[in-house]
């Protein structure tokens, strides 16, 4: 069965009520086989009936696109999160920018540094406050 090829959809003449306008052949051997010559509807129902068809194929392939360009994003989306993932661990690229965020980083954490071995100190000064002000009373006690 020859098919017609319209732009990009591929649609049979039968499929389209336009079996009398087909090939030479396909009409001369349907004859031979005894089978009755199709009956081809007026040109508006023809007409209509391709358009119909047409409309379908377009609303099918638009909703393909669509879901084919919904699971691309996803795929792109999960992609990026895992590769952030596997960024955290590690170092930057020594380009302008990254220089930049390095270095921003080791303040950071020079600041975290100090700020723990401050409240270190704290803890310490503390303590010893404390045990000093328990000998001064233990002393008074005895």
């Amino acid at each position: 069965r020859r098919r017609k090829r319209k732009g990009f959809f591929l649609f049979s003449m039968r499929d389209m009520g336009l079996g009398d306008y087909g090939w030479y052949e396909s009409k001369k051997y349907s004859a031979y086989a005894g089978s009755v010559p199709h009956e081809t509807a007026p040109d508006s129902n023809s007409s209509s009936r391709l358009l119909a068809v047409q409309d379908e194929e377009i609303r099918r392939l638009r909703k393909a696109l669509e879901d084919r360009k919904r699971e691309e994003m996803r795929a792109m989306a999960e992609e990026t999160i895992n590769l952030n993932k596997d960024m955290k661990g590690r170092k930057m690229l020594p380009n302008a920018y990254g220089r930049k965020r390095q270095l921003t980083e080791k303040k950071h954490l020079k600041k975290k540094k100090e700020l723990s071995a401050s409240k270190k100190r704290d803890v310490l000064l503390r303590l010893s406050k404390q045990e000093r002000d328990q000998e001064k009373r233990g002393g008074e006690d005895k």
